[in-house]
């Protein structure tokens, strides 16, 4: 249920899938860029991964060394943010005092989900730090 914006973050671009916990657990390369470990040990050849985006090329030991890289917390961030929406989403629209907290808890993971997005815009190279100010302010 993620919206455009987020599925940029919790998707892997090779295959397509939503990251998750187990096999598709979004695993980030040594050129930053981030893709599921499923797709990363399909690349693996000869210990090294081309990345599929930069062509970067990055030596790794074995399949087991694979799963050792590094995982996109903020991805999984996004992911467990995303869960928790929808799971108090998911009550009745009422207005007793129990649903007014869960409302105001949906609330606060909205704006912790927008504080993990944000982490992750990272300006071109280059454009100006006085213009990408401008710009974020927008975002």
């Amino acid at each position: 249920m993620a919206s455009a914006i987020e599925d940029e973050f919790v998707t892997c671009s090779i295959c397509m899938s939503e990251y998750n916990e187990d096999g598709r657990k979004p695993k980030v390369l040594p050129c930053s860029h981030t893709v599921c470990l499923t797709c990363l040990q399909g690349i693996f050849r000869n210990n090294a991964i081309a990345c599929p985006y930069c062509r970067q090329s990055s030596k790794v030991g074995g399949h087991l060394d694979v799963r050792k890289l590094p995982n996109n917390s903020h991805a999984l961030h996004i992911l467990k943010l995303n869960q928790q929406i929808v799971e108090l989403t998911t009550l009745e629209d009422t207005c007793d005092d129990a649903n007014f907290h869960y409302i105001f808890t949906v609330i606060n993971i909205g704006a912790s989900l927008a504080v993990s997005l944000q982490k992750l815009i990272v300006p071109p190279p280059n454009i100006p730090p006085c213009i990408w100010r401008q710009t974020q302010s927008i975002i």
